[in-house]
Order: structure tokens, then sequence, then C-alpha cells
């Protein structure tokens, strides 16, 4: 039984067909014509059909992946020292483990197979650490032990041609491989990066409870919250120990403050470019707060100074930053373009729902943008809810929004939750609108109580 393929070689005399097949295990060659005598493809591959038998059986269709890993070490991995074979070994059982009952014909004649080969290689799990990366020497036993393998396929009769075009592939697969890793370790690190600027404990201010989570759409987001515990005449001051992006403090228990500031803001774009001019915004509006001097009208103004200098003419944010006076519970904000944040207020058995909508244009698009600062005297009862629109317009596969209208009604219905509580029923109704479709943008939603 043979397999056979048919290549045009050029030599001194010319351009010859050549049938290359194997048969009973060794490679053979056959000499089919001149391109004058044969002078097209078809032909030439008639002509092998005629002058090599079975030539378009395929009797290694129903061969699987561990079939081959067998043979291969039976044939080849004696020969090996005893630490090379142990490396080997070890790779082969990772690949067996997914790989065993696929047919090799069909691996082979899809080369997004043999990159998946090397992309479980390059991550191979070891006994201590499951998703470790794998060391360079593996690496380089990654490109042998699939030429290897492949050597292997060839004795036993797959195409010469198709399998040489994969062993080519090989190596520039596998660098896409290890580039991959380390493009994804590098998105990890700014993720836990990005999530170290977000509050990791919130301020604890007596009377008041909130609590704060960002979601991001992808491994790094562009949107932004932050709650700082300003103290007059000696800046701003908020603990950061580890922990996740989160949290409830609650009412007891909590010194006196002089402020508390309020930030939340959404960065045009998606991905690493958000993330970063996010950070941007957060050094931006941390340096204002540390400086203790002016209204937040000139805050904001000077916020906008810094991120249009630093960004490019096409990326903004949206921004709203208020100060709550701890002691007269007097809210001054300004709004730089957000979505306005709302106050929900219940007087007299109904609900009165305050919008915080007035400020200025978004921060970093317009270069000596004004903002005027804006005031509301918060009651004890009050609810803040500052969001993002990729909470309020969560979609389901209809490309129907949630809204901010079934955002507030949800809240309303729920005041007798506390903060925490209250911004996990909001994430929760939220999912349950969209229903399993999937988000494209980022989603954060702040909650305070009084």
């Amino acid at each position: 039984m043979s397999h056979c393929t048919v290549i045009k070689r050029q030599d001194a005399k010319g351009f010859t067909w050549i049938a290359r097949y194997y048969k009973d295990g060794k490679r053979k060659a056959l000499r089919l014509g001149t391109d004058r005598e044969v002078p097209t493809r078809e032909l030439a591959q008639r002509k092998a059909a005629d002058l090599v038998p079975n030539m378009n059986d395929d009797p290694h269709e129903v061969i699987t992946f561990g079939q081959l890993v067998a043979r291969y070490k039976a044939e080849e991995m004696p020969s090996f020292q005893p630490h090379t074979a142990s490396s080997y070994k070890s790779m082969l059982k990772h690949l067996e483990a997914k790989w065993s009952n696929e047919p090799l014909a069909k691996m082979l004649k899809n080369p997004i197979a043999i990159e998946t080969w090397l992309s479980d290689l390059q991550t191979m799990p070891t006994k201590t650490k499951p998703s470790r990366p794998c060391s360079k020497k593996t690496k380089q036993n990654v490109k042998a032990v699939l030429h290897r393998l492949i050597e292997c396929a060839m004795r036993l009769g797959y195409q010469p041609i198709l399998l040489a075009n994969v062993y080519k592939l090989i190596p520039t697969l596998a660098e896409e491989a290890v580039s991959r890793a380390k493009l994804e370790r590098e998105f990890e690190i700014a993720r836990e990066v990005q999530e170290r600027l977000f509050p990791q404990t919130l301020p604890k201010v007596r009377g008041v409870e909130m609590a704060a989570h960002c979601r991001p759409a992808q491994a790094v987001g562009g949107d932004y919250y932050d709650l700082i515990d300003i103290l007059d005449g000696s800046g701003a001051e908020t603990a950061h120990a580890p922990g996740e992006n989160v949290s409830s403090p609650g009412r007891a228990m909590a010194r006196a403050c002089d402020r508390l500031g309020i930030a939340i803001g959404d960065i045009s774009g998606k991905g690493l470019s958000a993330a970063l001019l996010m950070a941007s915004l957060h050094a931006s509006l941390r340096g204002q707060v540390l400086s203790g001097t002016g209204d937040l009208g000139t805050k904001m103004a000077n916020v906008n100074s810094l991120l249009y200098n630093a960004s490019e003419s096409n990326r903004y944010a949206t921004f709203f930053y208020a100060e709550l006076a701890c002691a007269s519970r007097m809210l001054h904000y300004v709004n730089g373009g957000h979505n306005p944040p709302a106050v929900l207020r219940k007087q007299d058995g109904a609900w009165r729902v305050f919008r915080l909508a007035d400020g200025g244009p978004v921060v970093g698009l317009l270069a000596g943008a004004v903002y005027r600062e804006q005031t509301l005297q918060l009651l004890p009862g009050d609810i803040l809810l500052a969001f993002t629109d990729g909470i309020s317009e969560a979609m389901n596969a209809s490309e129907d929004e949630w809204g901010e209208d079934r955002m507030i009604a949800e809240a309303q219905a729920h005041t007798h939750l506390n903060a925490e509580e209250l911004l996990q029923r909001l994430f929760h109704a939220a999912d349950t609108f969209a229903d399993g479709a999937p988000q494209h943008d980022d989603m954060t939603l702040l909650v305070m109580q009084l």
C-alpha cells in the first residue's frame, strides 16, 4: 500500500515531474517525465496513478495522534538519553491527554491544530505550578518533539509536501505562541496594576455607607472610580491594603472626616490605551486633591488641562467629581459630561430623584474648558448612585437596553439593603436583563447611603 504526491523538480536539463511515495515504510521516488513530455500537473498525476498502485487510497486516515505518539515512543525514544527521554515523555503525555483520539490526517491538514499543540506545550503545567510557563530549554524541545513527530508521520506514508510545509511553519508558529503568551502575561500585569489604582479599602465616614465595583469588559478597562478621605490642611489620605476593588466598610467605628472625595469616569475607547488614560486621570485628580486649593471648578479645569496635554486629540473622558462635607452633608460637585449620578430621596411616601448633571464638557478634549461647581444638600436616607453607561446600557440578545430608569427603579425597590448588598443587587439585575448576552463595555457602579 502506498501514498503518493507529485512534484516538479528543476535540474540541468530543465523541469522534471517526480512522484514521491512511501511503500512498506520506505520513501521512494519515480520519474514521470519532463515538462515537455508531461506538460501539466493533471497529466503527471494521471501518469503517477497508473504507475504507482493505490496512490489515491489513504489507509492512514484512521490513525490517531495517540497511535503516532505510541509509534514514536517505540521507534525513536529508546535511543534518547535518559534526561531527554524524560522531558519528551512529559510533553507527549500532556499532548496525548488532549489529542490522543484525534485523527492524525485531520490534524496535519489544519495548521491551527499545530499551533494549538504549541500553545498547549508553551504553558505546560508542572506539579507545583499548574499554569507555569515553559522554560527556554523546554520551548526548544517543543520544536524538536514536533519535528520528530512529523518525521514519524512521514514514515507512515503521509504526503511529504504537506508535511514539509507544516515543518517549515513550526518555527514561526512557535515564535507566535511565545509572543502571544508574553503579551497575555503583560496584559495580566497591566490588569493587576490597574486594580491597584482602585481603592483597596474605602474611607470610613460616620453615618455613611458606601460600596463600589468595576467590571472591565476586557483584561483591562477604561472605567475609573475613586473614594478619597480628604483632611483639610493635610491633603488626602486613603488606605490601600491588599484586597478586591469591591468594599463596604459600614457606618460604625469611623473617625470624623473633613471631606469625602467621590469620583467616577469613563475613558473613550477600550483596552490598554483606555487603561493608560485612566491611570493618567487617576494621577491628575489625586494631584489636584492633594494640592487642597481652589474650588471644584478650578480643580476640574486643571484635570482637563493635564489630560488634554497627555492624550491624543481624539481621546477624552466623561468625568464626575464631588466632595461631601462630612459634618454638614453638603455635596459639592462638578460633572464633566458624565452620565448624571442620581440622588434618591423619599419624602412623604414619594420618591424624588435629583440628577447631578451640571458642570462642563468632557475632560481632555477641549483646551481651556470652563467648569462650574454645583451643590446639593444631602439628607439622612438619601442614596447616591454613580455609574458608567456600561451598566445602564447593558443589552440583551435583542439589543434592548436595561436603561437608567430600570436601574433607579430597582434601587428604589431595595432601599432596605445596605450599600454593598444594593450594589450586588443592581449588578445582578443588569445581568439578569442581559440574560447571558455578551457585554462590550466596562460596567462600574458606586453606591453611597446616608
